[in-house]
């Protein structure tokens, strides 16, 4: 599993396609993936700070950010899964998706 979302990762910062990333998302990566070479070292704040800074230095790399119909769309996702609690992160990310007509990668 971690070798298969690190060359994922690793095709995806080599690549020209536009990659978008939620706050939740670029933060959670290397926290989610610590047995992922690169992302180890970026257990602490700072660390994790330096590692989203350089994959936002790429110039495909963005960070995604909610739009005006997006509390529309993420309270029908919720609305649609009858719960919140530990879906609420997958939901604010399908919003997100269905906003900007993206792509949603997941290894949930």
């Amino acid at each position: 599993m971690h070798t298969k979302v690190r060359s994922w990762w690793e095709r995806c910062l080599s690549g020209t396609e536009t990659v978008g990333l939620a706050w939740v998302a670029a933060y959670g990566l290397p926290e989610d993936n610590d047995e992922v070479e690169g992302f180890r070292e970026s257990r602490t704040g700072p660390d994790s700070n330096r590692q989203v800074r350089s994959w936002l230095e790429r110039p495909q790399v963005q960070i995604l950010h909610s739009g005006e119909r997006h509390s529309e769309i993420f309270v029908d996702y919720l609305n649609q899964l009858g719960t919140a609690a530990n879906l609420t992160t997958d939901a604010h990310l399908a919003a997100l998706a269905q906003e900007y007509q993206a792509v949603l990668h997941t290894a949930d």
